[in-house]
């Protein structure tokens, strides 16, 4: 329960500073801020009397456990011996009868059983008690803690002091449905686009003390299995061959004596688990982006004329000298091992070879495709509204 109490409240907290995703800025930002982290010290307050009343119960229990064991050992030792022990744990003799008068040493054994079952029942209760009592004192406090509302202010005049300023998309009760979301954070496009990964529920691991850990970040690798050519995550598509940067001659019947070509294929290679979160519901969820690989082909293509030097003919007469030839059809192809690639370089290298399609896989058994540095088709998110977040300070 405190760890559920501190979680939300640090949610609420981690929404405050960036509600919806984006970045709130100015002095109601600062107040909202200042009042969340109250609540997150006071939750954090409170789930550490929680903690400490549990400490108390656990320990308590495992007292408990052994002092009944006690007491129900001088009752099995006690039946053992011959004696009955009653449900009010009175002790009788069942050998005994009105005509058969018990030994003296009967009657001690006797009053010794009796005497063993009071003292262990009695320190069972009197631990109960004290067990009862601390985890009372340990979790009296929380009798203490208090949230306070957000009780709504009282009317005040338009444009007099503590006029409240909401943005340009304020609605009750939220923003308004009818206007797009703010994008998660411009100096990285592709969060929150689902063509590039997914939001996971973060649940914390099990952990005993104050604030929960943040959740496991890393990278998982796909099934090479998935990673092959037809499967969900294998190529999209070959580019076909191009020249980068565009070819830099004017006059296609004249190209040069020799030109690399290049072409790529694209698959995805595995997931990695990011420290970026937000909260939805109060449930903290965590990015999960897509890795990929691409694999390289060059083709070398000749051209243009070669010059060679030639040795007189006897036969013909005919002397020596040079001769050209045609070096067209000539081309070698070269394929490299499948490289690591982050939406980041492929979108570069989309933006400097505009005319190039690259194609994506989405998982799925679909693709998306990558043109002029940006991404097309495919589960394309909903448009966002424009986010502005302050320079880095000097």
């Amino acid at each position: 329960m405190g760890q559920l109490l501190e979680y939300h409240a640090e949610g609420i907290h981690s929404e405050t500073l960036r509600p919806g995703g984006t970045l709130w800025e100015g002095s109601g930002a600062d107040a909202a801020a200042d009042r969340a982290w109250g609540d997150v010290v006071t939750a954090r307050g409170a789930a550490d009397h929680m903690y400490s009343g549990a400490t108390i119960a656990r320990t308590g229990a495992d007292d408990l456990a052994w002092a009944k064991r006690q007491a129900q050992q001088a009752i099995t030792d006690a039946e053992a011996d011959g004696f009955r022990v009653a449900e009010d744990l009175s002790i009788s003799d069942p050998s005994t009868t009105s005509m058969m008068r018990t030994t003296v040493a009967r009657q001690q054994q006797m009053a010794a059983h009796a005497a063993d079952i009071a003292n262990k029942v009695a320190a069972l209760a009197t631990m109960d008690q004290q067990v009862g009592t601390q985890v009372n004192e340990a979790m009296a406090p929380l009798g203490q803690v208090s949230f306070a509302d957000f009780a709504s202010p009282a009317p005040r005049q338009p444009g007099g002091p503590g006029t409240n300023v909401h943005l340009v998309d304020y609605a009750a009760g939220g923003q308004d449905p009818r206007l797009p979301k703010p994008a998660f954070d411009p100096r990285n496009p592709f969060i929150d686009d689902p063509r590039f990964g997914t939001w996971v529920d973060a649940t914390p691991p099990p952990h005993a003390g104050g604030t929960p850990p943040p959740p496991w970040t890393g990278h998982r690798d796909l099934a090479p299995d998935s990673m092959k050519l037809g499967q969900p995550n294998g190529p999209a598509g070959a580019t076909g061959f191009y020249v980068p940067g565009g070819k830099t001659w004017a006059d296609p019947g004249a190209p040069p004596m020799a030109d690399l070509e290049e072409q790529y294929n694209i698959r995805r290679s595995g997931v990695d688990y990011t420290p970026i979160t937000r909260v939805v519901n109060g449930q903290r969820q965590q990015w999960v982006q897509n890795t990929y690989e691409a694999q390289k082909s060059n083709l070398l293509n000749l051209g243009g004329n070669a010059w060679a030097s030639t040795a007189p003919n006897e036969v013909t007469g005919q002397l020596g000298g040079t001769m050209t030839g045609g070096l067209g059809g000539l081309n070698h192809a070269i394929t490299h091992p499948w490289k690591s690639i982050s939406p980041e370089e492929l979108a570069v290298l989309s933006a400097n070879n505009p005319t190039v399609t690259y194609y994506v896989p989405d998982g799925c058994g679909d693709r998306f495709t990558f043109k002029g540095g940006v991404p097309v088709g495919g589960a394309e998110p909903p448009p966002v509204n424009p986010s502005i977040i302050a320079a880095p300070p000097r």
